[in-house]
């Protein structure tokens, strides 16, 4: 069992931090820079794993989302993990 918890934990860590790549290419990029108002975009993620935390995806898909609103409503631009 603590093996399956180190794996999780490294997958974990990596997911995030791929994910936090991501994050910082959209925080640098501004959009529509031709236009008179350019755009800054900001993104909030939620991470969940199947199986281990969810057996169905639409479950997976369920933890996920509310990942993410948990991370809208608090930080926001952020990545959150269960």
């Amino acid at each position: 069992m603590n093996t399956l918890l180190y794996f999780r934990t490294v997958i974990n860590r990596r997911l995030k931090k791929q994910t936090e790549k991501i994050l910082s290419a959209i925080r640098k990029t501004t959009y529509l820079q031709s236009e008179s108002r350019p755009v800054q975009v900001t993104a909030s993620f939620g991470i969940a794993m199947y199986p281990a935390d969810a057996g169905t995806i639409k479950d997976l898909l369920v933890l996920a989302d509310k990942t993410m609103y948990r991370v809208k409503n608090t930080t926001k631009d952020a990545v959150a993990t269960l």
